[in-house]
């Protein structure tokens, strides 16, 4: 392959990322991380300062440059992954260039596709809001202008300047500057000048990015960044806890990992047998810096008490180029002992497919796409459209689910801004005050609050801790169930949407008009237009409204009939899963009440007749259908046709 063939190569290479970093912006399950990075992104550029105004487990650099870009471009979680698919091109671009100024272009290619197919590491990297893109860029940038331009004060300056900025968007990025800047000084001319340089570039940019929160409250930012990672777990779990993110690391990547321990080991063999060892070590400096860093990285990864394999998408870039020149190296060797051009190229692409296929199979693992392919990003913003138009303007929401409240436009309550990771509920009221967090009696608070909506996962809910019961009962008596949202957030699980209840008319898909007794309306149900799969249950809402407070508690029932009248498919409960009592309606109150028919697969296909009313749970007397004169004209409501296929 010529010279121009392999620049054409890596063009081509470039399109490739592009379209996986375009599959990942659309299909790449949506992290709870990804909201609370933006949400801090957005309290920045609103004046308020992280740890001080907000707890933000991680260096301060992050939000300021993710919130540029909402400034500019407004608020979402596309802007967000979009910003992090472009510094991950750039990252292409800038290891690209290190690649073949070590190693030729031959370098410079194998570089590219060995990071088209890291597909896990992508997967952290492109198109996901996290300090992973902006941290590895930094890395890269330093490693370039370490080995790209003279020894002299302003390559030490530049290189130092990058990795500290690093540090500045993740802290275990500080674990490269050990050996770049022993690399810094050993190859300067003037080692004294080089190690003043060093020291004096780290403390001017430690200062900048980490001063201006030190006034503001230094035992806040420390906790956040160092305690949060490291607390509440004995020395025997983190021990623990470091062997099985070790062995994750190797599995998930296991071919990265292979090929530099293969290289090297390779490479210690070949400078043995040379003559000048010293000579051989110090002609191939870059690449054992880059491999000491790429170490030194891993070391850093294994404190913190949530370490997992995932955190060393950070220092793929760097290992993919070591990888890349060592691959050049042996490739050379091999040529040397007869080996063809086109033997190395079929073998490199052995190579990639093992690693596409293994990593694929660590994504599957991971569930980081969702299956069948699902906009991500579209589920969570058809979640904030119905929370936004059921909720006052200017209302608080109650969640651990902050994407939500990044695309809503709402606002959540102090203490809610790192989802989860902020609920502490062993802490007393006071500590949990202090430190911008929640517990338990703060969840309370919200929750009886001025919050217009409130939306949990199971998830989210399986992790209250001593008083679910009393936080379920104040979620229940103050909001309602009003929708159900499948498929959302990193698991894949159900989002339960709860508004306060709701005195406007709603928009209904098919309206009607239908008196009750009790002084109950039906307003009409949604149902999805279209043909309905008998393997998939049916899904539908209900709309009732209170005329008056009812005196009794009502059950629904909701029934799907064949063409003969029988019954095939049925659900039977209180409105709103049991949570929202009819004999607790409001005046005038307007109820979305949901459900979700099971459908037998070997009902034939065909037209069916869905019917709903209420009841009496204890008499299984149902409901009269008034006339406009007040008679009875019918017990159930005659919804329309289905035709399931």
């Amino acid at each position: 392959m010529s010279r121009w063939g392999k620049r054409e190569a890596e063009l081509f290479v470039l399109l490739l990322a592009g379209l996986e970093a375009a599959f990942l912006l659309l299909y790449r399950r949506v992290n709870l991380d990804e909201g609370w990075y933006l949400w801090a992104s957005k309290l920045v550029y609103e004046g308020k300062l992280p740890y001080r105004d907000f707890p933000f487990p991680q260096s301060p650099l992050l939000p300021y440059v993710y919130g540029l870009v909402q400034r500019l471009f407004g608020q979402g979680l596309y802007q967000g992954r979009l910003t992090s698919i472009l510094l991950a091109m750039t990252t292409l671009v800038v290891g690209t260039q290190l690649a073949r100024r070590r190693g030729g272009p031959g370098a410079a290619l194998v570089f590219l596709l060995l990071e088209v197919s890291t597909l896990y590491a992508a997967a952290f990297s492109y198109a996901y809001i996290a300090p992973y893109a902006l941290a590895g860029l930094l890395l890269l940038l330093g490693c370039y202008f370490a080995f790209a331009r003279p020894p002299d004060w302003r390559r030490d300056t530049l290189a130092t300047a990058c990795v500290m900025l690093a540090a500045g968007a993740r802290l275990s990025s500080a674990a490269v500057m050990i050996p770049l800047a022993a690399y810094l000084v050993y190859t300067s001319p003037n080692r004294r000048l080089a190690a003043l340089t060093v020291v004096v570039s780290a403390m001017v940019c430690l200062g900048v990015v980490f001063g201006p929160f030190l006034g503001t409250g230094k035992h806040l930012m420390a906790y956040d960044i160092l305690g949060f990672h490291t607390d509440r777990v004995p020395l025997e779990w983190q021990l623990i806890s470091v062997r099985r993110s070790l062995l994750r690391s190797v599995r998930d990547f296991a071919v990265p990992v292979l090929v530099a321990a293969a290289g090297a080991a390779a490479a210690v063999v070949a400078v043995w047998h040379v003559r000048d060892r010293r000579k051989a070590v110090r002609s191939h400096l870059p690449e054992l810096t880059i491999g000491l860093s790429v170490a030194s990285l891993g070391f850093a990864h294994l404190l913190p008490r949530t370490t997992d394999s995932y955190y060393n998408a950070l220092q793929m870039p760097l290992l993919n180029v070591l990888n890349a020149l060592l691959l050049m190296w042996a490739w050379s060797q091999t040529r040397r002992r007869g080996m063809s051009r086109r033997a190395g190229w079929m073998w490199l692409a052995g190579l990639l497919f093992v690693n596409v296929a293994t990593q694929a199979v660590t994504i599957a693992r991971a569930s980081l796409i969702a299956v069948p392919l699902q906009n991500q990003v579209e589920v969570v913003k058809k979640a904030s459209y119905f929370i936004k138009e059921s909720a006052s303007p200017g209302s608080l929401l109650v969640t651990f689910d902050t994407p939500l409240a990044v695309e809503s436009g709402l606002d959540v309550p102090a203490g809610f801004e790192m989802s989860y990771f902020g609920y502490q509920p062993t802490w007393s009221t006071e500590r949990a005050r202090e430190y911008r967090v929640i517990n338990n009696e703060l969840l309370l608070e919200a929750l009886r609050g001025h919050a217009g909506a409130a939306a949990f996962t199971e998830y989210d809910l399986n992790l209250l801790y001593g008083e679910r019961d009393r936080i379920l009962a104040a979620l229940h008596d103050g909001y309602r169930w009003a929708n159900t949202v499948p498929g959302f957030g990193p698991f894949g699980e159900d989002l339960w949407i709860y508004v306060r209840p709701q005195h406007r008319a709603p928009k209904v898909m098919h309206p009607q008009d239908v008196r009750l007794g009790d002084g109950i309306e039906f307003l009409g149900y949604d149902l999805a237009a279209g043909t309905h799969h008998r393997d998939d249950p049916l899904q539908l809402a209900l709309y009732w409204r209170a005329q008056t407070p009812p005196r009794e508690s009502h059950t629904v029932f909701v029934h799907l009939l064949d063409r003969d009248g029988r019954l095939v498919s049925g659900w039977d409960n209180r409105p709103c899963r049991g949570t929202c009592l009819t004999s607790s309606w409001e005046s005038g109150e307007v109820i979305r009440d949901e459900y979700a028919l099971p459908l037998d697969g070997s009902l034939p296909p065909g037209e069916y007749t869905m019917e709903t009313g209420m009841y009496d749970a204890q008499t299984g007397v149902r409901l009269d259908i008034l006339s406009d004169t007040g008679a009875k004209v019918d017990d159930r409501i005659v919804l329309g046709s289905v035709t399931l296929e």
